[in-house]
């Protein structure tokens, strides 16, 4: 079974599934260079066409996230924002404009009036695909939608389920889709039941993006620095905020299963409200407001459905899970027996949520295939258009042990961009296409950021710790997932032996947001740090995402080599070529 899922909304993207395994996931944002690009995935399809054009042939299946048509692009989430606030620009009709109109038009002859017509509706995204796809020829009758948090659900359970015969509690949580902001499943033998579902307008993501927005950052892409900013803050400048919070949303009485909001305005229009209460208040006050409120009511929520359901084995999914530090607190809860979160979980993965439900519904529950999120373009695509494009301004050295090499330049104190084997899906670098350096060295934090990267002061670097050396560095809950976070999900506490990797840590609470690096699921980005704790004794590497401020993450080697040209990195290793400017 051939099937292509597809994501139009936030952080559009596609997927290709073969016989329950999908061998291509790819985000818009990353041909276009557009970061969140949304809309329809139209460069996505032109790779897919060009790269597996056999497969494309032959679908059996299009499978589309969301059962509405969501075409959303990031300069209509900023206008979205603009006028919830009142910040926007368009010209708004007096009364007096309006009736004066509304007279005239009265007057219109009736020849003239049917003469006019109005602009025909925009098509539906079903024949929106089938005309991009045109050579194509797909039939209407082949394409499926699944409901947004259904999708989410559907992301979790059948990507991360490691037991077909348990029952797992799949909890969803965003600012919105498909009418609804949250729900509440049982997974259990290939079949998702649902319990919940929190209407949209009773959103706590609403009001996390919301009060981004309001201190000036975007929405839908930066709501991580509010995160980040948290452990600064001491208790008592952050009290005031979490008692204003609380006044607006709360989880209902009965089950405590949804959510529901006091005030009157919904929460997607919450920002006027927000911006009178919060008046004079301290950026970092409310930030750390913002993030206590919302630990708390999640752990209240997580607590009250396993309660409900009997079932302790939690899986995450929705953008609001990609708060590393809620799901820390998760998985410390003590009725949780096991949690896990699906690797970038926002809408970028519905495409492989719609994806794996729809290749169970056709196979009787059947799981599919999967064990990695390093799904994208290796960097051999463009390759030798790099090699020709930018032979004048760069050096291509063959390696005989990239690796190796890696390693070496690592331990002489040096920053290393690798661009190497499968992109990885999502907002988080795995290796593949990562900025890599010495976490021991505490000065490369600021090397970094005046190299390249220009983060905030107070925003930490992540560390990609051995799974050898996982217990050594990091204080491990029992719930941990299996691979413990081979995604970068989870935030932890860690050990004495931090001070092997302080550069990789937050700078207030010493935590750490690790990627646990497996030989089976890294083998060469875990042959890195093996080699490099052979030199230097550590098993740890300060990992962060290839990529400019505020750009998309590289995807092949020109936009590799674009960068290294671009700034101070002296290093760049693409495959088995070291890269670096005449």
């Amino acid at each position: 079974m051939k099937i292509l899922g597809i994501n139009t909304g936030i952080g559009a993207s596609i997927c290709l599934m073969e016989e329950g395994r999908v061998f291509l996931a790819l985000e818009e944002e990353r041909p276009t260079r557009i970061k969140g690009k949304g809309g329809l995935p139209l460069r996505c399809f032109e790779y897919a066409r060009e790269n597996h054009a056999e497969f494309m042939n032959d679908l059996d299946c299009v499978a589309l996230a969301d059962l509405s048509d969501v075409f959303i692009e990031r300069e209509d989430l900023s206008l979205r924002y603009d006028r919830r606030f009142g910040r926007d620009e368009e010209p708004r009709q007096s009364g007096l404009l309006s009736s004066l109109r509304s007279v005239a038009s009265k007057h219109i002859p009736e020849g003239i009036k049917r003469a006019i017509r109005p602009l025909p509706a925009p098509p539906d995204l079903v024949t929106e695909i089938q005309n991009e796809l045109s050579e194509l020829e797909i039939p209407r009758d082949k394409f499926v939608r699944l409901r947004h948090h259904d999708c989410h659900a559907s992301a979790a359970y059948f990507g991360l389920v490691e037991e077909w015969e348990r029952p797992y509690l799949i909890l969803t949580l965003d600012g919105g889709g498909d009418s609804e902001c949250a729900s509440v499943s049982v997974g259990e033998r290939g079949q998702l039941r649902r319990v919940a579902g929190t209407p949209s307008g009773n959103a706590i993501g609403n009001i996390y993006s919301n009060i981004t927005y309001l201190l000036g950052l975007k929405p839908h892409e930066h709501e991580y620095k509010i995160m980040g900013l948290e452990p600064y803050v001491p208790q008592k400048y952050r009290a005031k905020v979490c008692e204003i919070l609380r006044s607006y949303l709360h989880l209902d009485s009965d089950t405590g299963l949804t959510f529901e909001r006091t005030t009157p305005e919904n929460t997607n229009w919450i920002g006027p409200k927000l911006a009178q209460d919060l008046q004079y208040m301290r950026f970092d006050s409310i930030a750390a407001g913002l993030q206590q409120f919302t630990e708390e009511l999640i752990v209240e929520w997580v607590r009250n459905a396993i309660r409900h359901t009997g079932v302790a084995d939690v899986l995450l999914s929705g953008g609001v899970f990609m708060n590393v530090k809620a799901n820390k607190l998760i998985s410390e809860i003590p009725e949780v027996r096991s949690v896990n979160v699906f690797p970038s979980c926002g809408d970028e993965s519905n495409s492989l949520g719609v994806a794996f439900h729809t290749y169970a519904g056709a196979n009787g529950g059947r799981l599919p295939d999967f064990d990695s999120y390093t799904l994208g373009p290796s960097p051999s695509f463009d390759f030798q258009e790099a090699q020709q494009r930018f032979s004048n301004s760069c050096r291509f050295e063959k390696l005989s042990d990239p690796n190796g090499k890696v390693a070496e330049l690592l331990a002489q104190g040096h920053v290393v961009a690798r661009c190497a084997g499968p992109m990885e899906v999502g907002a988080r670098a795995l290796g593949n296409r990562s900025l890599l350096a010495d976490p021991s060295n505490p000065d490369v934090v600021e090397r970094l950021n005046f190299m390249i990267k220009q983060r905030d002061f107070w925003m930490p670097f992540a560390p990609a710790i051995l799974a050898e050396d996982a217990e050594r560095y990091l204080e491990i809950p029992d719930a941990a997932p299996t691979g413990v976070s081979p995604y970068m999900m989870f935030a932890f506490e860690t050990k004495e032996t931090r001070t092997d990797m302080p550069a990789a840590l937050h700078r207030a609470d010493r935590t750490a947001r690790a990627q646990i690096v497996s030989r089976d699921l890294y083998p060469d980005f875990h042959e890195v740090i093996s080699n490099f704790r052979e030199l230097t004794g550590r098993g740890a590497l300060l990992n962060t995402s290839f990529n400019r401020h505020g750009e998309p993450i590289v995807m092949g080697t020109i936009d590799a080599v674009e960068i290294l040209l671009a700034t101070d990195l002296e290093y760049l290793v693409v495959e088995d070529h070291l890269i670096t400017k005449l």
